[in-house]
């Protein structure tokens, strides 16, 4: 071959190796790129199961109490994925159970940065402004939380508890009924609606919460017994007692019945004028408990209308100690010592508490039946018309003075919700029981109509 053709071969063989390689290159740069998306795409898929794998530890840990574990594991999980809203969440409840509340709020700043959203976030929102005092702030995130998840009763207690804390009662009460039907748990938000429509003075309502919430949870002891409370102070007390005697009877060493049911039973059974039964639900307890003055009360009152003089005595006497001088106890003192014939001892008693209170229709009338077993009709009537003059429909003063008037020897005039009669009468003595539990501390709340309550047994 002559060395000009040679030379033009090799040139010829240059150019084409050049071209080839040329047309290769763009597909080997693609195919690069290629794999490198694809791994990038495996590490973050790995990533987010390592964050996952992290964010379930990081649950574990929260819920055995290990906050700071808790807070590092699910920071490390945010770090391998930071689009997780439910580690933010765990983030926020960690912190606020440390009482980090200013950490807790910045954790979910940087959630609300990210632009992630849900309604436990909004939910854990609400908690913190609620701790730091902003409550409408909580309020309008509680709200927030109850519109994306409606069927979660967390989110609804938390904001009509919320409402409930703003002296805004009335309106929790409105979300609580709209709202039991769809959530979840009706059980729950049906006793929270109970106890609110108590509060807002509606009792009927409250009854009817009370009773859904036993449907759907029977067995559950605090439903039953906030019923039955609720029931007695309705003078519904057939009702009451056959929720209450369940609950008392059960009563135990290590599960012991709350005072206020014990109280509440004995009184239903006082209104309903079995005193024995009072007398039976009390007399161990208050043996054992002799601090409690509604209960030594009571037991006062039902040993006197069972003629137990002597346990009425150790009764009135024990809360005497408790409450020396109180109204309550001076009038049951006054009837045991008018019972008992010491009838210038409860004259004095009963002039000494009117001078403190004359619009006491109580005190009044029994004042009258002492006079009248002392022989002084004159001291009698005066005293029953004072009564009166307080209280027009006051049956106990009205059936007194039509006695005195006809000049009857025995006659058994209506007390509360049992008959009382003269000393000379062998009926037994019961003082006025107030089934509306309307007294909020220990004593009768006596009002210018002379309408007199008395302690409150369910409190």
């Amino acid at each position: 071959m002559s060395r000009g053709r040679y030379h033009c071969f090799r040139g010829m063989r240059r150019c084409a190796m050049l071209l080839l390689a040329a047309m290769l290159m763009p597909a080997a740069a693609c195919r690069t790129t290629s794999q490198s998306a694809a791994k990038q795409d495996a590490l973050r898929r790995w990533n987010a199961v390592r964050a996952r794998t992290k964010f379930q530890l990081a649950r574990q840990q929260l819920e055995r109490g290990f906050y700071d574990d808790a807070i590092e594991t699910a920071s490390e999980s945010l770090g391998l994925d930071g689009a997780q809203c439910d580690a933010y969440v765990l983030l926020v409840r960690a912190h606020l159970e440390l009482g980090r509340v200013a950490s807790a709020g910045r954790v979910v700043q940087a959630a609300t940065r990210k632009g992630l959203d849900s309604a436990e976030l909004r939910y854990v929102q609400g908690i913190v402004f609620e701790q730091r005092g902003e409550s409408q702030a909580a309020i309008d995130q509680y709200r927030l939380a109850v519109t994306a998840s409606p069927t979660d009763p967390d989110y609804v207690i938390a904001l009509a508890e919320s409402l409930v804390t703003n002296n805004r009662a009335s309106e929790a009460l409105e979300l609580l009924e709209e709202c039991v039907d769809r959530t979840d748990d009706s059980g729950s938000v049906a006793v929270l609606a109970g106890q609110v429509a108590a509060l807002v003075g509606d009792t009927q309502g409250a009854i009817r919460h009370y009773r859904r919430a036993m449907q759907v949870a029977r067995d559950d002891v605090t439903v039953a017994a906030e019923l039955g409370l609720l029931l007695a102070r309705s003078e519904r007390c057939v009702e009451a007692v056959a929720l209450l005697k369940p609950l008392v009877d059960a009563d135990r060493v290590d599960a012991p019945v709350s005072p206020a049911l014990r109280r509440a039973l004995a009184t239903c059974y006082l209104v309903m004028g079995d005193g024995r039964s009072a007398q039976a639900t009390l007399t161990a307890y208050a043996d054992d408990h002799p601090s409690d003055t509604l209960a030594q009360l009571l037991l006062a009152k039902a040993a006197l209308a069972t003629d137990d003089l002597s346990t009425a005595g150790r009764a009135v006497s024990r809360a005497s100690n408790n409450w020396p001088n109180h109204s309550e106890i001076v009038l049951v003192q006054a009837t045991l010592d008018w019972r008992r014939g010491k009838l210038d001892r409860a004259a004095d008693a009963l002039t000494e508490l009117i001078s403190r209170d004359p619009y006491d229709v109580d005190a009044c009338c029994l004042l009258g039946e002492v006079s009248v077993a002392m022989g002084d009709a004159d001291a009698a009537s005066a005293a029953f018309d004072r009564a009166l003059a307080v209280d027009p429909k006051s049956v106990w003063a009205a059936a007194a003075l039509r006695s005195l008037a006809e000049k009857s020897s025995v006659f058994s005039p209506a007390f509360g919700h049992s008959g009382v009669a003269r000393e000379a009468s062998p009926e037994p003595v019961t003082l006025p029981v107030n089934p509306g539990f309307q007294g909020d501390s220990v004593g009768r709340e006596t009002s210018q109509a002379g309408s007199s309550g008395t302690m409150d047994p369910a409190r």
